[in-house]
Formats: C-alpha cells, structure tokens, sequence
C-alpha cells in the first residue's frame, strides 16, 4: 500500500504498465467500468503477497490475482452502491490520498468525510500529499512541504486546482478503499497532524486555528 505508479513501473517494468492495459486480466464484472488509463486501474490491484510463477508472463499472473481479491474485498463493496466508471475513478483517487493521509487506519473515514464535506462546499482540497507526488514526478522528494511548495504547476497540485486530482497518487490498502466508500458523517472541514502521526479534525477555520497552535506545540516539544 501507497507504492506510486512510477515505483511500481520501475520496480516491475514496462510489462506491469502493459498488463494493466488488458481487460481480460480483470475481473468480468469490473471490466466495463475500468479506467483507461494504467496508472488509474493501479488502484484495482489490491496490495497483499501474491504467489506466482517465475518467468515470463508472471506479471499478468500478479495483476489477475490482485484484480480478483480487490474484486472480493472492494468491489462487492463497491457495486452495493454505484458501479459505474465515474465514480469507482473517483473512489479510486480519493481512497489513494486517504492512503497518504491517513497514518492511523481508523482515521481513514474522518479523513475520506473531510474530502467529501469541503468537495461538497466549494473548498480547494488542500492536501499535502498531492504537493509531495506532484514534486515527485519532477524526481524531487520532499520530507516536508514547505509553502514555496505549494506553488508548483501541476494539476495534481490541490492547493492550486480545485477537486480531485486527474488519477490516483498512489496504490490503496482494503482499509483505504472502504473509507472512501464509508466516509464518516461529521462536519469536520480540516485536519491537521501531530507529531505521533494522528490528525486534530476541526469544523471551523477558528478551531481548526487553535488546532494549528496545538501541533505546533506539540512538534515543538517533541524536538526538544
């Protein structure tokens, strides 16, 4: 979970990007709705140890075997609700920045639910993630996201454009998945980090001030 398209397309090679192209190594039943794109239908590989045969063609072997168990532990999820290209696209990403985001598994709903509620409100999604993979297609790794970060011209740049980015950033967990099909009902609008990983999640820009003041705090004093 949260490998990029290009770590993935270099650690397996071209043949992993020209496996995901073929729809007959998909599931049958997922296959009408599949994104075009191979670095979109990386999420429909659910990460785990898949065992396959060594040698040539063992590439495809991986992408039926991750394709099918994302089938039995995503996608039934998924077609309880709306099986359509659309929107399993957009599960898809929102499940890959939820992936990034979320460093303790519980906190993935809450953080899917602030997607949804600031896509729902007009609000730019803001996510630090986004900035950190934009930077890394240009071969830059960023430890921290600084603000002269954040002005980087990149459509996967949330700061900068509003919604989602154009695929996912990264490869999903189960976990990741099903909150992004289930995000949690609150009317938090933001979120941000402490020092052991966590999120303080806030309603308002004046809690979600005193929230900043709290990290900053607490990263202050952990550095000591």
């Amino acid at each position: 979970p949260g490998e990029t398209f290009e770590t993935l397309v270099a650690r397996f090679g071209e043949a992993f990007e020209s496996a995901l192209g073929k729809n007959e190594l998909f599931p049958t039943e997922i296959r009408p709705f599949l994104p075009g794109e191979s670095r979109s239908r990386m999420a429909f590989l659910l990460p785990e140890t898949y065992n396959v045969t060594p040698g040539e063609g063992n590439i495809e072997e991986l992408v039926m075997a991750a394709s099918a168990l994302w089938m039995k532990k995503v996608g039934k999820q998924a077609a309880h609700r709306q099986l359509e290209a659309a929107f399993l696209l957009e599960r898809a990403i929102v499940a890959s920045l939820v992936e990034k985001e979320a460093k303790h598994p519980q906190e993935g709903p809450l953080i899917a639910g602030v997607i949804r509620n600031r896509s729902a409100v007009g609000m730019k999604l803001q996510i630090d993630a986004t900035i950190v993979y934009a930077w890394s297609l240009r071969g830059v790794e960023l430890k921290r996201v600084l603000y002269r970060d954040l002005e980087i011209d990149s459509p996967y740049n949330t700061y900068l454009h509003e919604g989602l980015p154009p695929a996912p950033i990264c490869s999903p967990s189960e976990g990741s998945w099903l909150a992004s099909l289930e995000p949690e009902e609150e009317p938090f609008l933001f979120y941000v980090a402490m020092p052991d990983g966590s999120h303080l999640f806030s309603r308002t820009f004046s809690e979600h001030s005193e929230a900043i003041r709290r990290s900053r705090k607490a990263f202050d004093s952990s550095h000591k």
